[in-house]
C-alpha cells in the first residue's frame, strides 16, 4: 500500500468512527461528509466559526499528532443538553456564554470521539494509537482559533453537522505516514559493510546534556530581578501540553511529564523529531 493510500484509508476510518460516535449522541440527525487530507503547512481551521469551542486531545503515541474537536458555541450548548448537562431551554435561551457544565460535556464527548478514532487508527495496518483526555477552551477571536499545521505533519479534517450546527474534527498525522517508501540505496562496489548499530562503542560512552523544557516566557530584566519568593511565572503552554526534550541544545523529542516510582520527575517520550 502506498503512503497516500494509507493516509486516505486512515481518513476514511476516522470519518466512520466519528460518524458512529455522533450517531450515538443524536441518532438520525448528524451528517458527516467525506474527509479532507491537508498537506503540511495548510490551515486546518481556516473556516472555523468564531467564537468556537475547541477541545484538544493529546496523543498517547508517536503515530498521530493531537486531535481537535471544534464546535460552535450553540453547538456546544446543544450537545451539553443532549448529554443531560443542561436542560434544552437553557441551551436555547441561556445566552452566549459557555459555562463549566458545557465545557465538561464537550470534554466527555471528545473522549468518546477520540476513543473511537484511536480504535479505528489501530485497525489500519500495524498502527497503535491513543489519546489523552482533552483540554477544552473557548476561542474568542481568529488568533485564538488559528491552527497552522506544524511542518512535517498532514491534517485529516472531517467536517460534520451535529444538532444543526457545523463542526469539524482535525487529526494531525506525520507527513512520513503518507510518504512513499524510499528504495534501498545500493552500496558502491568494494565498500565496507555497514554496521547495524549507528554508534560505535567510543561514541556510546560520550556524555551529553539532556533536559526538558516545560515552556517559555519573556519579561523585562527589571521584573525578573524583582521577582519575590513564591511568585508564579506564567509560561506559554497549557498544563497538559507536551514538553520538549533537548539533547546538547538540539530539539530531539517531545513527551509528557510523569512521576517515577521513586517520586522523581521524568519524561515519557512520545515523538522523536525528524525520525523516518
Amino acid at each position: 500500500m502506498t503512503g497516500p493510500d494509507r493516509v486516505a484509508q486512515l481518513a476514511d476510518a476516522i470519518r466512520d468512527a466519528l460518524a458512529g460516535t455522533l450517531e450515538g449522541f443524536a441518532p438520525g440527525i448528524s451528517d458527516v461528509p467525506p474527509p479532507a487530507v491537508l498537506e503540511a503547512g495548510a490551515d486546518a481551521l481556516a473556516e472555523a466559526d468564531i467564537p468556537a469551542v475547541i477541545a484538544q486531545a493529546a496523543p498517547a503515541d508517536a503515530v498521530t499528532g493531537p486531535a481537535l474537536l471544534v464546535l460552535t458555541v450553540p453547538g456546544a450548548r446543544r450537545l451539553a443538553a443532549v448529554l443531560g448537562a443542561i436542560d434544552e431551554e437553557e441551551a436555547e435561551f441561556g445566552g452566549g456564554d459557555v459555562g463549566d457544565r458545557e465545557l465538561s460535556a464537550v470534554r466527555e464527548s471528545t473522549g468518546r470521539v477520540t476513543a473511537a478514532v484511536a480504535s479505528a487508527i489501530t485497525g489500519i495496518a500495524d498502527l497503535e494509537a491513543g489519546f489523552r483526555p482533552a483540554s477544552v477552551r473557548v476561542a474568542e477571536g481568529v488568533t485564538d482559533v488559528h491552527l497552522l499545521v506544524d511542518p512535517g505533519t498532514n491534517a485529516i479534517v472531517v467536517p460534520f453537522t451535529l444538532l444543526g450546527e457545523p463542526g469539524r474534527l482535525v487529526v494531525l498525522v506525520p507527513a512520513r505516514l503518507g510518504a512513499e517508501p524510499r528504495p534501498p540505496v545500493a552500496a558502491p562496489p568494494g565498500a565496507a559493510p555497514v554496521s547495524e548499530t549507528p554508534l560505535g562503542d567510543a561514541l556510546r560512552s560520550v556524555n551529553v546534556r539532556v533536559w526538558a523544557e516545560l515552556g517559555r516566557t519573556r519579561m523585562p530584566t527589571g521584573q525578573v530581578v524583582g521577582l519575590p519568593s513564591g511568585e508564579i511565572v506564567e509560561l506559554d503552554r497549557e498544563a497538559d501540553e507536551a514538553v520538549d526534550l533537548y539533547v546538547d541544545g538540539q530539539h530531539y523529542a517531545t513527551g509528557r511529564l510523569v512521576v517515577t516510582d521513586d517520586e522523581s520527575w521524568g519524561v515519557r517520550i512520545e515523538r522523536i523529531l525528524n525520525a523516518g
